[in-house]
């Protein structure tokens, strides 16, 4: 998690039995050398309490407002999906419904 600070939302990418899936975070604290981060998934595969190194990695860095609208879309768990969150988090436009728009209007 190189480069997160803690208050940082991210998306991170993990990789069990062969299956690919995309968590959401939030970096509460740093304590030497671990990290201590909230998670949301749409569908993860397993609940493991410990990964190894190899097999996560972390996407990118998002905003208050994409972390608000990737659970509004109920944790999106595709590249294509979590490509256009990180666009959204980096100001470009992508396509927002009339709720999603309404909602992120209240997101500080």
């Amino acid at each position: 998690m190189t480069g997160l600070f803690p208050g940082d939302y991210f998306v991170h990418e993990f990789e069990f039995g062969g299956q690919s899936f995309f968590a959401y975070g939030l970096l509460r604290s740093i304590d030497g050398t671990k990290y201590h981060a909230d998670y949301k998934s749409g569908n993860p595969p397993s609940k493991p309490s410990t990964v190894s190194k190899e097999s996560h990695r972390v996407v990118g860095r998002i905003s208050k407002r994409a972390y608000q609208l990737a659970r509004l879309r109920q944790w999106p768990n595709s590249q294509a999906e979590v490509s256009a969150l990180i666009d959204f988090s980096a100001g470009k436009k992508i396509r927002l419904s009339f709720s999603e728009r309404v909602s992120l209007l209240f997101v500080r």
